[in-house]
């Protein structure tokens, strides 16, 4: 899971903060990706997805690296990857 691990060692302290103002459609979308993400993460990992940390780490990185959330998070499965 590459999103959390340059985060995770960090305080809040150590990182930096922006500020995004969504409206309340885009918001409501956001959080709805954010729940649909946490049940795939939590049935492949068995535990909870933090929102900080991970998942909004990953929506950044996926844009920036031009992947997927789901890539992001690591879950995806290579063999659905080299079949394409």
């Amino acid at each position: 899971m590459d999103s959390s691990t340059s985060s995770d060692s960090k305080t809040v302290r150590e990182t930096k903060a922006r500020t995004f103002y969504l409206g309340t459609d885009r918001l409501k979308r956001l959080d709805r990706l954010y729940k649909e993400m946490s049940l795939e993460y939590e049935i492949e990992f068995e535990e909870d997805l933090p929102k900080n940390d991970a998942f909004y780490g990953a929506v950044i990185d996926a844009v920036c690296n031009r992947t997927t959330i789901e890539e992001e998070l690591g879950l995806t499965d290579d063999t659905e990857e080299e079949s394409t």
